[in-house]
């Protein structure tokens, strides 16, 4: 019960019971005001969830962002790498293994010594893999897998028997 009771549900019986008085935010929906709304969108998850992201935002979870692990190291790192799931352009791994154009406005940047989301990219990937002290696992999701493969052989990043592919586990 416990994985699909929601914070709202949780919230609306405390309610009923009368047994402490509740934030405005979890009761009255103010699309105005940003903290209401947040709590609003906060309260259709599941409890589990929401233990999970306090747990994270308090440095209690196993897990770290890429940007947050800075400065840290750890005996076993795994990197979750997927532009598909990132959500942004300020990071994009394809561009870095050669498997997807940079933009025009990366590539005007580069010739100019700017930033862009190729050296980003680079710095957060090496930020991430230069936390591990004695293993290192990167999980690629990547629609062109042989042009990705490439790229770490060609580099001398990784011996080919170190690489496992989708197909490989079939």
């Amino acid at each position: 019960m416990y994985e699909t009771l929601t914070l709202r549900k949780a919230i609306d019986f405390i309610n009923e019971l009368n047994i402490t008085e509740l934030l405005d935010a979890f009761l009255y929906p103010n699309e105005e005001d940003a903290k209401t709304e947040n709590w609003q969108k906060a309260m259709d998850i599941s409890l589990n969830e929401f233990e999970k992201y306090f747990n994270y935002k308090d440095e209690q979870s196993p897990y770290v962002t890429q940007q947050g692990s800075k400065g840290l190291e750890y005996d076993h790192v795994m990197v979750i790498m997927n532009d598909n799931e990132a959500g942004g352009r300020l990071f994009h791994f394809g561009k870095v293994y050669g498997t997807t154009e940079p933009s025009k406005t990366d590539s005007s940047n580069e010739k100019a010594g700017k930033d862009n989301a190729i050296s980003r990219t680079k710095r957060l990937l090496y930020v991430a893999a230069s936390r591990a002290k004695e293993s290192l696992g990167l999980v690629i999701y990547s629609p062109d897998v042989d042009g990705t493969k490439g790229y770490f052989l060609e580099s001398g990043l990784v011996r080919d028997s170190e690489i496992v592919t989708e197909e490989d586990l079939l």
